[in-house]
C-alpha cells in the first residue's frame, strides 16, 4: 500500500521534473545553440560600406524624390500601354523609349536627398501607381501582406533600363557628359528606392537598380579614360556588392527562428521586422520547429503586435488570422535568392 501511495505521488512530480529538465534545456542550451549558429545578426540599418557620394553627385535639394519619380513613371506607365496590348503571345517585348521630359524628372528626383515612395498624408498613400494595360490605381503603400504582388516593380524597372538606353545612346553620339548624369541619375534613384523600402522586393529593386547604373558608369569611365572616377566607381559597386551579399545572408538567417526573433524584436527597418514575423509563422505552420519552439515563437509574435510601427502591427495582425490551410509560403523560402 505504501508503495503504491509512493509511486502515486512520486510518478507526477518524475513528470514534473522531466518537463521541467526539457524547458531548462531549451531556455539556456538550444536556444543560445540556435543563436549563435545564426552567426552575425545586422539589426542596423543595411547601407554600404562606401558612401555613395564617392561616386554619385551630392544630393542637395529637400523635397520627396518619389514626387518626380513617380510622374516619370505613371507616364512611362500610360505610354507603355499600346505596346502592352499589341503584344500578345510574341516573344518580343517592345518597350518605349524614355522621353526627355521623363529623363528630367527623374534628374530632379536624383538631386532630392531623399525619396519616400511610400509617404502618407491623413494616413492615406500619397502616391497612386497606375497600372498597364488595366489602367487601375494602386496606391504605394508599405506591404503589410508579404504575399502581395507589387505591381510597380517590373515597370520601375522597364523605365530604368529605357533611361540607361538613353544613355546608351548618348555614349554614341559622343556626349559623354550627358550619359554620366543619366547613369548618375538612374544610380541615385536606386540608392533612394532601398534606403525608404516598401517591402523586401524594393530592397532588391534598388540594389538591382544601382548596381546596373554603376555598372554603366565604370564602362563609361574606362571608354573615356577616366581612370580616377572608374576606380572610385569600380570600388562603390564593389561595396553595392558586399551590401547584396550581406542581405542575402540576414534573409536566410531567417529560417532560424531564433535569429527570426532576434530580427524581428530589435531590427531597425519595419520590412525586415515583418519579413521575420513571415518566417516564424512559416515555421509554425509548416511544423519546422518543436513544441516548446512554438511557444516561443507565439510569446514573440505577440510581444510584436504591439509594436511602435503601425505597419508591422498590421501585417504580424494579418499573419496570426491567416489559417492553416489559407497559409501559402512565400516564394523562395529557406533559399538565399
Amino acid at each position: 500500500m505504501r508503495r503504491r501511495l509512493a509511486f502515486g505521488i512520486l510518478a507526477p512530480l518524475a513528470g514534473i521534473a522531466l518537463i521541467a529538465s526539457a524547458v531548462m534545456r531549451h531556455e539556456y542550451n538550444v536556444r543560445p545553440g540556435l543563436l549563435r549558429s545564426a552567426g552575425t545578426i545586422r539589426v542596423v540599418k543595411m547601407e554600404t560600406d562606401v558612401s555613395a557620394e564617392s561616386t554619385l553627385p551630392a544630393a542637395w535639394s529637400n523635397e520627396n524624390g518619389a514626387m518626380y519619380y513617380m510622374r516619370a513613371l505613371n507616364d512611362y506607365s500610360e505610354r507603355r500601354r499600346p505596346y502592352l496590348l499589341k503584344r500578345g503571345l510574341s516573344p518580343i517585348a517592345l518597350e518605349p523609349q524614355a522621353t526627355d521630359p521623363e529623363l528630367d524628372l527623374i534628374f530632379r528626383g536624383s538631386r532630392q536627398k531623399t525619396a519616400d515612395f511610400f509617404a502618407e498624408s491623413a494616413g492615406k498613400p500619397r502616391f497612386i501607381f497606375r497600372t498597364a494595360p488595366e489602367n487601375k490605381s494602386w496606391p504605394m503603400r508599405i506591404s503589410t501582406d508579404p504575399f502581395e504582388f507589387r505591381p510597380y516593380v517590373g515597370p520601375l524597372r522597364v523605365l530604368s533600363q529605357a533611361c540607361l538606353n538613353r544613355g546608351k545612346a548618348a555614349e554614341q553620339l559622343h556626349d559623354a557628359a550627358r550619359a554620366e548624369r543619366i547613369y548618375q541619375a538612374i544610380a541615385r534613384m536606386g540608392n533612394h528606392i532601398r534606403s525608404r523600402p516598401g517591402s523586401m522586393s524594393d530592397i532588391e529593386l534598388g540594389l538591382e537598380l544601382e548596381r546596373k547604373a554603376v555598372h554603366y558608369l565604370e564602362v563609361l569611365y574606362r571608354a573615356i579614360g577616366a581612370v580616377d572616377k572608374q576606380k572610385r566607381a569600380t570600388r562603390y559597386d564593389r561595396s553595392l556588392e558586399r551590401l547584396a551579399t550581406a542581405s542575402r545572408a540576414k534573409y536566410a538567417q531567417l529560417d532560424n527562428p531564433e535569429a527570426a526573433m532576434r530580427i524581428l524584436k530589435d531590427d531597425v527597418e519595419p520590412v525586415w521586422r515583418i519579413e521575420a514575423a513571415v518566417a516564424l509563422v512559416s515555421a509554425t505552420h509548416l511544423g519546422s520547429i518543436g513544441v516548446l519552439e512554438r511557444l516561443t515563437v507565439s510569446q514573440a509574435l505577440s510581444k510584436a503586435a504591439t509594436d511602435t510601427d503601425a505597419h508591422v502591427r498590421q501585417g504580424i495582425g494579418r499573419l496570426q488570422r491567416m489559417k492553416y490551410s489559407d497559409f501559402r509560403e512565400p516564394p523562395g523560402r529557406g533559399v538565399a535568392e
